[in-house]
């Protein structure tokens, strides 16, 4: 940094600073500002005035007390978009304990992309709305959206088809039958009796379609 902000070095120059300042346009903020200055919420009239970014130049940065002053307004997510995570570190260790999500958009020394998609994706984990649609197209803009996997038993069948052929009973441990709805038989050595496994369907006993009521197959 060329001066030392925020110190008496600076009063030298403090009164040029206000000629500048008071020949710039202001606007009212859209959003609710916390100030450095104060350390507290900034009214529209102060953040306004040129005499507010003098004291900003010279005063002390109450950044810890504007930390605070957010969370007890009911902010539980910081996000940084300075050159590192330092005051996301700081952040950290001044809201220590509380419930909240802290992330940086950039940190030295790591890719732009790769840091700022990262804190994204944390903030999105944590349930926070991220905009994707914009985000993706400024930062990596040659991804593609593709949709996930649907779960095994809606819409799709992921399952493999074993029952083309014939399927030999023996190497699966079980007796074969020859029943028309029963495949194999494994015998139960406590009681004597046996467990019939087979398969149900209208492609291979196409005769069960005979039996349909509003539409699906009924087996008496």
């Amino acid at each position: 940094m060329s001066h030392a902000f925020h110190s008496l070095l600076m009063d030298p120059m403090l009164a040029e600073f206000r000629e500048i300042a008071a020949g710039l346009t202001y606007d009212a903020p859209r959003i609710p500002v916390v100030s450095n200055v104060t350390g507290k919420a900034a009214g529209t009239e102060e953040l306004l005035s040129p005499d507010y970014w003098v004291r900003h130049v010279r005063d002390a940065v109450r950044f810890a007390d504007g930390v605070a002053t957010l969370h007890e307004l009911g902010v539980t997510t910081f996000l940084e978009a300075g050159p590192d995570g330092v005051l996301t570190a700081l952040a950290q260790e001044v809201l220590d304990g509380a419930d909240v999500h802290l992330a940086a958009l950039q940190r030295r020394g790591r890719g732009e992309t790769e840091t700022a998609l990262t804190a994204l994706g944390k903030l999105h984990t944590a349930g926070r709305a991220v905009d994707w649609k914009p985000a993706l197209a400024a930062l990596a803009p040659d991804t593609r959206r593709v949709e996930l996997p649907t779960y095994a038993f809606q819409r799709d069948w992921y399952w493999p088809d074993v029952w083309g052929g014939t399927v030999d009973a023996a190497s699966l441990g079980l007796a074969g039958a020859d029943h028309a709805l029963v495949g194999a038989w494994v015998p139960l050595p406590e009681t004597g009796g046996v467990v019939g496994t087979g398969v149900l369907s209208v492609r291979t006993q196409p005769w069960l379609a005979d039996h349909v009521v509003s539409g699906t197959v009924l087996v008496p």
